[in-house]
């Protein structure tokens, strides 16, 4: 063989070997990359068998908690309907005893067993209105407890609904001007339509309204009621000049038994029930309850209910 013929045969030879090192390098980091990826996806895998774990773990102790919490639920509506019967029982046991109380300090009042002198008078009339407020309360706890069973008792006709308002607004004038504070009512030019309602429960509510309207408004201040008409609604409001609430409690205004922090403070008396039933009643008519508030600054009231669609009559 030539000296070409051999330096051929050497470049082959080397052209082989360097490609063998080239594709065995290459092999090299091929089998490491797919090392690497199998043990990440071993990895892997063992993380997802651990979360299914931790799913399967979660999701029967989610299971336990539903269960739980049906429980508790279960527990708490027989608690409550305990206490709601409770209340009942209670009331109508206090009611009994304190009207008699209060007819007996009524009869010391008009002096028919006798001539008082100006401290008993005194006395005989703090426990006269003292005992009013409790037959207030009891009331308004039978009230609430009929309404959450279901046995309050509706009797809704269509009948004029301005003179009610009329009435109730005259029976707190009296109060209003006893405290010195100027009372006004606001009627429409035209005429009302009639609605059909209950009179005894819209009573109640615009009872509650003016009555807490004069309560927390100071001597000096005012109470405005406007009735009017919009559309397919009549609206009453009952707006004062007290002590407001505290915009981060205003939330719980309708809740039982909330009265705000202050007016806890100004020592006026309250059970906390009145706006619940305001509430409740005029949603049972098919109205709505609405209010605006700033502390210190006063409060407004508005209640709509709806008229009647074939209504024709006017008062």
């Amino acid at each position: 063989m030539d000296i070409f013929g051999v330096q051929t045969l050497v470049f082959g030879w080397l052209l082989l070997i360097v490609s063998g090192a080239v594709l065995a390098s290459r092999a090299v980091a091929v089998y490491r990359k797919s090392k690497k990826i199998a043990e990440q996806t071993q990895r892997m895998n063992a993380r997802l068998q651990e979360l299914l774990q931790e799913s399967h773990e979660t999701g029967k102790m989610l299971v336990r908690r539903d269960l739980e919490l049906t429980q508790s639920n279960e527990r708490l509506r027989d608690l409550d309907e305990i206490k709601s019967q409770f209340v009942s029982v209670a009331a109508h046991q206090l009611r009994t005893p304190l009207t008699g109380i209060k007819w007996t300090l009524y009869a010391l009042l008009e002096e028919r067993m006798g001539k008082l002198n100006r401290e008993q008078k005194k006395f005989a009339k703090d426990a006269y209105e003292s005992n009013l407020r409790l037959i207030d309360l009891v009331n308004d706890l039978l009230d609430a407890s009929r309404l959450e069973e279901g046995r309050f008792g509706f009797k809704k006709k269509r009948q004029a609904f301005a003179p009610v308002v009329e009435e109730t607004c005259e029976t707190f004038r009296k109060t209003a001007a006893e405290k010195g504070i100027a009372f006004s009512l606001q009627m429409p030019k035209g005429a009302v339509p009639q609605l059909d309602f209950d009179e005894n429960r819209m009573r109640l509510v615009l009872e509650n309204l003016l009555d807490n309207a004069i309560k927390y408004t100071p001597p000096g201040g005012s109470v405005t009621v406007k009735l009017w008409q919009e559309k397919s609604n009549v609206s009453v409001e009952v707006a004062d000049m007290g002590i407001g609430m505290p915009e981060d409690q205003i939330s719980k205004v309708f809740t039982k038994f909330f009265r705000a922090e202050n007016a806890q403070l100004a020592q006026t008396s309250g059970t906390g029930l009145g706006l619940y039933l305001v509430k409740n009643i005029v949603e049972h008519h098919g109205g709505a309850v609405f209010f605006t508030t700033k502390e210190n600054k006063g409060s407004a009231f508005t209640f709509t209910l709806p008229t009647p669609q074939s209504d024709t009559k006017k008062i």
